[in-house]
């Protein structure tokens, strides 16, 4: 197998790696084939951290390839209960598995230590009797503690300080870090991310005034919404790229791909829920769900950082928890979470709502993405959310996850998941490694999960007999041969295009559809941006189809029963789809082979 490393035009200077190998599944002496994919390696920064947010972390004894926070848990909890811990009349024990008899007392766990989640979980979804016999409203709650355990991770039990009687908490588990999974290329434009994302320096703000007041206005009456976990959005977005970018002083404009000028689209609750507690004062368009960023040290060096260097927030000193759950400010190296949001706008007329789980290294915890899917399905019907984009992925299979994505389909909202990238596990094949959520989508019919996909090239002689089929982003004829120029073949051989074949995680047991793109790429979605790789970025392209088809079609999916969903998840599919492809469909690559052009 011959292998180089190259640039090409057109393309920036994003490194790529080609790879000419005989096809496995082609027949002795039949042409070789190339591989074309970014020379950027996957980072699993994950192996070398010991803390996160404060606390340490610890590989999980039950979760493969999986670390969690060490004296940590996620518990839920009935409003009884919550209400007798602030009282003191319920204490915090720790269960050893090797001595259930000898439980050790959590003092250090008190009401004021807890951190409960901003929206409580939805009515119906912990309404078991057997936990919740009165059917009481419950809270996701963390508990953190600084005794040590004979377990590493204990289970928890409450406990009655005056008769010593033992409860249960409704649910339990423990506080997984799901890392950076990063696409393979960082993006340029809006933000140069360097080679370790940890170096960048956090640039996070609160909600300015002038930040409200540009998005009470909405650019599309009535339009409906996608919501994002990510990382945020950078919602003061100024010119990011071009040559007028000097002169330019609208901070809330920026140019496209094409250079036209663009503006990001909101979901703007003038009136938040009264459920979700302190985001009850100034929620507007989105919400910060880590938990470490309200912490007294981070919010500390915030207003210290805010008041020294930024003039809108001079005199900073006075923000607080309130103000950091408030604001979904994208301060991830690469922008991931904006990159998102703005493939999605420039592909449907759609709000987007951006939901902070996720930190500006990328990293977040199950914890935090619990509360975010918790705060959507609080906006879901006056924002008309019917689709969540959700480009992350863990190993992690939790009972708790699947409770939310269980509550999701009940109110009849799509979750348009990424497959994830070739790298960032031993095996690209989702059928052999599972990654989530993107294998729910075979036991949850509103799950969808997108991989990228690519040209598939043969190398045949020169002169020789082509099939007919031109490629689905087949190079134009300069980038072709300046291709094979540098592969030095230019005179012998020619490309042939067989079909496609996914360029991130794949498995037609698990993937709805592949975003078919020059090499697996797309434009980047802001002007001098060069091109994008990853499943990352695949999943705002078929969420944006998606919401704007249920719009368009007045589809409402609220209360459908499982076949009724898939058969609509199916008529989707069918519908925003470009076209299928047989090499997809016969390699059991994705399922019926269906993709949609970048």
């Amino acid at each position: 197998m011959a292998q180089f490393t190259f640039t090409l035009p057109d393309l920036g200077e994003t490194p790529l790696v080609a790879q000419i190998a005989p096809d496995p599944s082609y027949k002795p002496g039949t042409d070789p084939v190339l591989s074309i994919r970014p020379a950027v390696g996957h980072r699993l920064p994950e192996k070398k951290l010991t803390s996160w947010g404060g606390s340490r972390l610890a590989r999980h004894p039950e979760a493969r390839n999986e670390r969690a926070l060490l004296k940590q848990k996620v518990v839920v909890v009935t409003q009884s209960q919550l209400k007798a811990l602030e009282a003191g009349v319920l204490g915090v024990q720790a269960v050893s598995e090797k001595d259930r008899h000898k439980p050790v007392p959590l003092r250090s766990i008190k009401y004021d230590t807890l951190a409960i989640g901003p929206c409580p979980n939805p009515d119906e979804e912990y309404d078991d009797p057997r936990r919740n016999p009165n059917k009481e409203q419950t809270y996701t709650v963390l508990c953190r503690w600084t005794e040590d355990t004979p377990d590493r991770f204990p289970a928890l039990e409450f406990f009655n300080r005056a008769t010593s009687s033992v409860l249960l908490p409704v649910e339990q588990t423990d506080n997984f870090l799901i890392s950076p999974r990063d696409p393979p290329t960082p993006p340029t434009p809006p933000i140069s991310a360097g080679t370790v994302p940890a170096l960048a320096p956090n640039d996070f703000k609160p909600v300015l005034p002038a930040d409200d007041q540009h998005y009470q206005t909405p650019l599309l009456q009535d339009a409906p919404t996608v919501a994002v976990i990510d990382t945020g959005l950078k919602f003061n977005l100024k010119n990011l790229g071009g040559s007028a970018q000097a002169n330019w002083v609208n901070d809330y404009h920026y140019r496209d791909a094409d250079y036209a000028e663009k503006r990001f689209h909101l979901a703007y609750q003038a009136s938040p829920s009264p459920e979700c507690g302190e985001l009850v004062s100034g929620n507007r368009f989105g919400c910060c769900t880590v938990t470490s960023y309200q912490e007294p040290s981070f919010i500390a060096a915030m207003n210290l950082r805010l008041g020294a260097f930024n003039p809108p927030y001079a005199g900073a000193g006075s923000y607080a928890g309130n103000d950091v759950r408030n604001s979904p400010y994208d301060d991830h190296a690469g922008r991931h979470g904006t990159v998102i949001a703005a493939l999605i706008q420039q592909r449907a007329n759609v709000a987007v709502l951006p939901v902070k789980s996720f930190d500006g290294d990328g990293f977040g915890c199950l914890y935090d993405v619990l509360n975010a899917f918790n705060y959507i399905l609080r906006r879901h019907q006056r924002d008309r959310i019917q689709v969540v984009n959700a480009s992350w992925i863990t190993t992690l299979d939790s009972p708790l996850l699947r409770q939310k994505i269980g509550e999701l389909k009940r109110a009849g909202i799509f979750l348009v998941a990424a497959a994830g990238n070739r790298n960032q596990t031993d095996d690209p094949n989702l059928s052999n490694r599972r990654l989530y959520p993107a294998c729910y989508s075979r036991d949850f019919p509103n799950v969808i999960t997108v991989t990228s996909v690519m040209d598939h090239y043969a190398l045949q002689p020169k002169g020789g007999t082509s099939r007919p089929k031109p490629g689905v982003f087949a190079p134009r004829p300069n980038l072709k041969k300046a291709l094979l120029s540098t592969l030095g073949i230019a005179s012998t051989r020619q490309l042939r295009v067989d079909g496609l074949e996914p360029e991130a995680n794949y498995s037609a047991d698990f993937v709805n559809i592949g975003v078919a793109g020059l090499f697996g790429s797309m434009p980047s979605p802001f002007y001098n941006g060069g091109r994008i790789w990853g499943s990352s970025f695949a999943a705002p392209c078929v969420a944006a189809k998606v919401a704007e088809y249920l719009d368009q079609k007045a589809i409402s999916l609220a209360g459908l029963s499982d076949n009724d969903f898939r058969a609509k998840r199916t008529e989707i599919l069918d519908a925003i789809r470009s076209g299928t492809d047989g090499r997809l469909r016969t390699k059991n690559r994705v399922d019926k082979g269906r993709y949609l052009t970048a």
